[in-house]
């Protein structure tokens, strides 16, 4: 009988934990995430012989239930429609994945954002296909004032120091 009770004991306690822990890391994320929620101005690279070198857009930034750090892109001046979802880790990153939204596109990839001192700035890099379906990867900063972009291309070059000689 004591055995039983240990068992049961164990699988109830496991299911908490199940239900729990995730629960508790989505409100740390969402507390994390909160500040970043808004309007931002973004550029990236599009490493597209047919589009500008740098694409430049609105991004809605929002936190879903879980938890997770939506981006939306508004009025691409590419025309490229996306999304994404990710993470705040360490209170430092966004990590996560992107998709296209244009109908029928298969377009996807990931990404990573360093989320500054001030936070006022997201800088880092995704990965993904371009419009001719090579996989490449490319420079990615978000401001909160569109005249911050140009500096945040160049603090994250700083960052990485071989980058400055492609931005």
């Amino acid at each position: 009988m004591g055995e039983l009770l240990k068992i049961l004991g164990s699988a109830v306690a496991g299911g908490v934990a199940a239900h729990c822990i995730p629960a508790a890391l989505g409100r740390l994320s969402e507390k994390a995430a909160k500040p970043l929620t808004g309007a931002w101005h973004s550029s990236w690279q599009t490493n597209s012989e047919s589009d500008k070198p740098w694409s430049t857009e609105m991004v809605r930034v929002s936190v879903a239930r879980d938890g997770c750090v939506v981006l939306r892109s508004m009025n691409n001046d590419n025309g490229y429609e996306w999304e994404a979802r990710g993470r705040v880790k360490h209170s430092k990153y966004i990590v996560g994945k992107w998709k296209s939204r244009l109908p029928r596109s298969t377009s996807c990839g990931a990404f990573i954002l360093h989320i500054t001192n001030k936070g006022d700035m997201l800088l880092g890099f995704f990965l993904g296909p371009n419009r001719k379906g090579s996989e490449n990867y490319g420079a990615w900063v978000m401001t909160t004032e569109e005249a911050q972009l140009q500096s945040a291309k160049r603090q994250l070059g700083t960052m990485c120091p071989t980058l400055p000689d492609i931005l």
